[in-house]
């Protein structure tokens, strides 16, 4: 702050860049993430149906091919139940993150409000009667008193 002979204050302004925190195993909630353990999935099951048409065939060299290639889409099942354990082990890192970073990821108020409520829920404060909006504006409270700034730009 600056004052000059007229008696005028000025003010400086400058920004800063500061990051409030990550965010992990957000591949968990990408398009598609599911898709490979989906498709594993429908394979046994393709598979387990064509073993049951196999019972009825009557040819058995024609039967035997099937046989393994029935076998061979069976042994998926290992990698199937490994690919549903790493997206279980996603989901965990990803509900041990801090929500409440969702609420400066965008500018749009609706969609702040949106990941406060989130926020809140993840929290336990739910059942509070504290509107995200007043919840959001005490967490920018205190980040600009632990930073010491006046104000917060997301963008």
């Amino acid at each position: 702050m600056k004052t000059d002979s007229n008696g005028h204050t000025t003010y400086e302004n400058s920004s800063f860049q500061h990051r409030l925190g990550s965010l992990a195993a957000l591949d968990l909630v990408t398009a598609g993430a599911f898709n490979a353990l989906y498709d594993a999935v429908n394979d046994i099951v393709r598979a387990y149906e064509l073993a049951e048409t196999l019972i009825k065939e009557p040819d058995l060299r024609r039967k035997s091919k099937q046989v393994n290639a029935v076998a061979g889409r069976l042994q998926q099942y290992v990698g199937s139940i490994q690919e549903g354990q790493r997206l279980l082990d996603l989901e965990r890192k990803f509900f041990e993150n801090d929500f409440s970073l969702f609420c400066f990821l965008t500018k749009d108020k609706n969609e702040r409000a949106k990941a406060a409520m989130l926020a809140m829920s993840q929290l336990g404060k739910k059942s509070e009667k504290i509107e995200p909006g007043n919840w959001l504006a005490k967490r920018e409270a205190n980040i600009k008193e632990l930073l010491q700034v006046q104000s917060i730009s997301i963008g």
